[in-house]
């Protein structure tokens, strides 16, 4: 639906900026510039999760929407959320 994409594609934006932040902190030598730069990078990528969670609830056959709440769920160590969603994706 319209307004499911629109939602995912706010959260594309916050997600897309997180992982230009992860590339950027490859290139980090000191340990707390570094610490520093994933813990803004971690933020980030949590300011896309609502985003995609109501993409999902909105449109639920959208496996773009999984996989990226799957990834999401995976990195922040949200397991029976990763769980569900991986349970989703392979039916």
């Amino acid at each position: 639906s319209f307004i499911a994409d629109a939602k995912a594609g706010q959260g594309r934006i916050y997600y897309n900026q997180a992982v230009k932040m992860n590339e950027d902190a490859a290139y980090i030598s000191d340990a707390k510039e570094y610490k520093k730069a994933l813990a803004e990078m971690n933020a980030m990528f949590k300011k896309s999760l609502p985003f995609f969670e109501e993409a999902h609830k909105m449109d639920p056959e959208n496996r773009d929407y999984m996989i990226t709440l799957r990834t999401l769920y995976y990195r922040f160590e949200m397991e029976a959320e990763y769980e569900a969603i991986s349970e989703e994706l392979n039916k």
